[in-house]
């Protein structure tokens, strides 16, 4: 697990790593200040080893902690496939792009997969699949995509495969 939190007195912001395994967990840690255009105005990598079920902070340098615009950018944190982010202004202020999010699916054990492809920033993705499926549950939420960013979920229910339109439209993308 991945976060992206300000410490001490002077709030500064560090990547929090949590290792949840019982074994040690050594990766490289990228961390970026971008833009919702998904332009990276700086960044940062580490090489950190993540003891067994432990934790370890990571500094972000202040070019990645501080924005030059709060409004139009965001930090984000990614460490092998997990990921942390941490906003400079609330959602409702932000100037997020329109979502244009494509989608696509296939049947999968279990149910369909859906994979959602970024064209611009999403923030937060989550199917609303059981306005699809009354008791359809999805593998994923609140998922972040950067463009040109795939996700691939799992939505488990019973029956046919969802279809890409149904999904998108009936069940939303939030």
């Amino acid at each position: 697990v991945v976060t992206v939190q300000p410490l001490g007195e002077d709030d500064a912001l560090v990547a929090v790593l949590s290792n949840d395994t019982g074994e040690d967990w050594s990766t490289t840690v990228h961390a970026r200040r971008l833009s919702y255009a998904g332009t990276e105005h700086a960044g940062i990598r580490a090489e950190v080893t993540v003891p067994a079920r432990g934790t370890v902070r990571v500094a972000l340098d202040p070019s990645v902690a501080s924005p030059d615009v709060a409004t139009h950018e965001f930090v984000i944190v990614d460490a092998d496939e997990a990921r942390g982010a941490r906003y400079f202004a609330e959602q409702r202020d932000s100037a997020l792009p329109a979502h244009a999010v494509h989608v696509a699916t296939a049947a999968a054990p279990g149910g369909t997969a859906v994979t959602l492809t970024a064209e611009a920033f999403v923030r937060d993705a989550t199917l609303l699949v059981d306005k699809v499926s009354p008791h359809a549950q999805a593998s994923y939420a609140l998922i972040t995509l950067l463009p040109g960013e795939s996700a691939t979920i799992l939505v488990r229910h019973e029956g046919e495969t969802l279809d890409a339109v149904g999904v998108r439209y009936k069940g939303s993308i939030g």
